[in-house]
């Protein structure tokens, strides 16, 4: 998929068709939690937007990302920005499960843990 109306497409299909629904961003997960029998995967790496918002909170600033993105892009665009962003210690992992995760890295004494720098998130249903 390469936007939320085509994830929604996505997941009212499965809906329709009584199908599992399995959610992989980067993949990066030993544990393979995003599979499922008789189901479908939906891979968001190609939601890769990325919105700078230099503005936020007096300047200090927040950026809006699209699913697929793995901290070696979010980190490099926020070097563009002159700007740290709250990271894991691998940067093959995706920004998102590692955020709902938790989100501890090498930055969480001074940027918090990742979930704690969410400021919103969108849920795309089959709607």
């Amino acid at each position: 998929p390469l936007n939320a109306n085509h994830v929604s497409s996505i997941v009212k299909f499965a809906v329709d068709h009584n199908l599992c629904i399995m959610v992989a961003g980067t993949g990066h997960d030993f544990l393979n939690r995003h599979s499922c029998p008789n189901g479908m995967l939906i891979r968001t790496t190609l939601l890769k937007s990325v919105s700078w918002d230099m503005e936020y909170n007096n300047g200090v600033g927040s950026v809006t990302l699209g699913t697929g993105h793995t901290f070696s892009e979010v980190a490099y665009e926020a070097t563009l920005k002159n700007r740290l962003i709250a990271q894991g210690w691998a940067v093959s992992v995706g920004v998102t499960g590692w955020s709902f995760g938790g989100g501890h890295g090498p930055f969480a004494n001074y940027a918090g843990l990742g979930v704690d720098n969410i400021i919103s998130a969108t849920i795309v249903d089959a709607n």
